[in-house]
C-alpha cells in the first residue's frame, strides 16, 4: 500500500497578463530575451494576446497558394517554437487561438500555465451572438443561441448548453470557463472614421452591455455540474500550401 500523499487539484488561475502584441511574430523575433523576462518576473497564471495577426488555416488560404507559403511556413515554425521547452511560453498551454481566415488582422489568443486549472471549455463567440462562420476546415454549421439559452440548462441534459463553436469573423474573442469563474478576452474594434465602422462599434457595445448585463442577473453563470474537457484549439496556423499543419 503507497504513503503517497493524495494528488492535488490544480489552483485555480489568479495572476492575469493582456498585451496587445501588434503582431505576435514580429514581436517574438525582436523581442523574445525580454518576453522571456518578463514572463519569470510576473510569471502569470493567464496570458492573454490581443492582435496577434497571423493567418488561420482554412479553405481561404489553402486555395491562394502562393510565394506567402514561404512567410506562413516561416510564421508557423516561429509560433511553434515560442511554445517549445526553449521557447517564451515553454511553461504554457496553449488554450485558444482564433484567427483571421484570409489576411494577418487582428487575432486573438490564449495560454494558461501548465501546473494551474486548466478552462472546462474555449469558445470564440460572445455569447448570444451569430457572428458568420469564419471558413474553417474544422467548423461546425451554423448554429444561433440567444444569451438567455446559453445560461439556460437544458432540459434534456444535467449540463447547461454549450456555446457556439464559431469563431468571430476577425477572431476578436476568446471565452473560457473555469470552474470557479468565467473570461472575456476581445479585441475590440475601434471606431474608425467612417460611418460603417462607427456602426460596427455601436453593434459591438450593445452586444456587450446586453452580454454583461445577462451575465450579472443569471444565477446561472458558474457551471458547478460542467465536467467536460476543454474543447481542442479550433483554428490553425496556416502554414503554407506545400507543409503540413
Amino acid at each position: 500500500m503507497s504513503d503517497a500523499p493524495p494528488a492535488t487539484a490544480p489552483p485555480p488561475p489568479a495572476n492575469f497578463a493582456f498585451w496587445n502584441v501588434n503582431g505576435l511574430i514580429p514581436r517574438l523575433s525582436t523581442s523574445t530575451p525580454l518576453i522571456k523576462e518578463f514572463i519569470q518576473r510576473h510569471s502569470p497564471d493567464i496570458i492573454f494576446l490581443s492582435e496577434v495577426r497571423m493567418l488561420a488555416e482554412s479553405p481561404t488560404s489553402q486555395a491562394t497558394p502562393s510565394m506567402r507559403d514561404r512567410k506562413a511556413q516561416e510564421d508557423k515554425r516561429a509560433f511553434d517554437a515560442a511554445f517549445s521547452r526553449t521557447g517564451p511560453f515553454a511553461n504554457y498551454k496553449l488554450q485558444g487561438l482564433s484567427l483571421h481566415p484570409s489576411k494577418r488582422y487582428a487575432g486573438t489568443l490564449l495560454a494558461v500555465k501548465e501546473t494551474c486549472q486548466q478552462p472546462l471549455n474555449v469558445s470564440y463567440v460572445i455569447p448570444g451572438s451569430s457572428p458568420k462562420p469564419q471558413p474553417s476546415s474544422s467548423s461546425p454549421p451554423p448554429k444561433t443561441k440567444s444569451i438567455t439559452s446559453f445560461f439556460t440548462p437544458s432540459t434534456t441534459s444535467k449540463k447547461r448548453p454549450l456555446p457556439s463553436s464559431l469563431h468571430d469573423p476577425d477572431g476578436r474573442v476568446i471565452f473560457a470557463e473555469f470552474t470557479s469563474f468565467h473570461i472575456l478576452h476581445a479585441y475590440v474594434p475601434n471606431n474608425g472614421s467612417h460611418p460603417t465602422s462607427w456602426h460596427r462599434r455601436k453593434s459591438w457595445d450593445t452586444l456587450i452591455e446586453t452580454f454583461f448585463t445577462t451575465v450579472r442577473s443569471n444565477s446561472n453563470l458558474h457551471p458547478s455540474s460542467f465536467s467536460s474537457p476543454a474543447k481542442p484549439v479550433t483554428a490553425r496556423v496556416y502554414a503554407g500550401g506545400s507543409e503540413e499543419v
